[in-house]
C-alpha cells in the first residue's frame, strides 16, 4: 500500500513521513556509522546554522526599578516601573534609562539572544577544538595530557 493511496488527512500523513524519516535515519546511522570527524563537522554546521537564525542581540542586562520617595505625611510614593540597561564598552560600564515597556521588551529579546550566541559560541569552540585534536591524532603526533 502507498501512501497516496492510504484515506488519512494531512496530519497523519505528516506523522507518518516524519516517522518513516525517522526510521530510515536510524537504519542508515547503524549500517553506515559516521566518523568521528564528520559528525563533529556536522555538529559545527548546525550550530552555524542556528547561530546565523538568531535575531538582532545586543550585551549587556535589563534591570527594572520603581523609584520611591517618601512624602511629608510619611506615605512612600513609587513611580515607573522603569528599566536601566547596562553594558561594557572598552573596560567602562554604560548605561542607558528605558521608560516604555515595549522597547524594555525589545531590549529583553536582544540581550537573550545575546546570551543564546555566546552559548552556542562556546559550543562550536569546544567542537572545533576536538576536531583540531582528532587532525592531530590522525597525523600521527601523541597527544599530551590536558593540565
Amino acid at each position: 500500500m502507498w501512501v497516496h493511496d492510504m484515506d488519512v488527512g494531512g496530519e497523519e500523513r505528516a506523522c507518518f513521513f516524519a516517522r518513516m524519516a525517522l526510521y530510515l535515519v536510524q537504519y542508515h546511522t547503524r549500517r553506515f556509522p559516521m566518523s568521528p570527524l564528520a559528525s563533529l563537522q556536522r555538529q559545527c554546521q548546525s550550530v552555524l546554522d542556528e547561530i546565523a537564525r538568531l535575531p538582532p542581540m545586543r550585551p549587556g542586562t535589563l534591570r527594572r526599578f520603581s523609584p520611591g520617595r517618601r512624602r511629608q505625611d510619611g506615605l512612600l510614593v513609587r513611580r515607573g516601573p522603569y528599566w536601566n540597561y547596562t553594558f561594557k564598552r572598552s573596560g567602562k560600564t554604560l548605561g542607558r534609562h528605558i521608560g516604555e515597556e515595549a522597547l524594555a521588551d525589545a531590549y529583553r529579546q536582544q540581550i537573550e539572544a545575546f546570551r543564546r550566541f555566546r552559548q552556542l559560541s562556546r559550543r562550536f569552540v569546544e567542537m572545533s577544538q576536538r576536531m583540531a585534536d582528532l587532525a592531530v591524532e590522525k597525523k600521527g603526533f601523541a597527544r599530551r595530557s590536558e593540565t
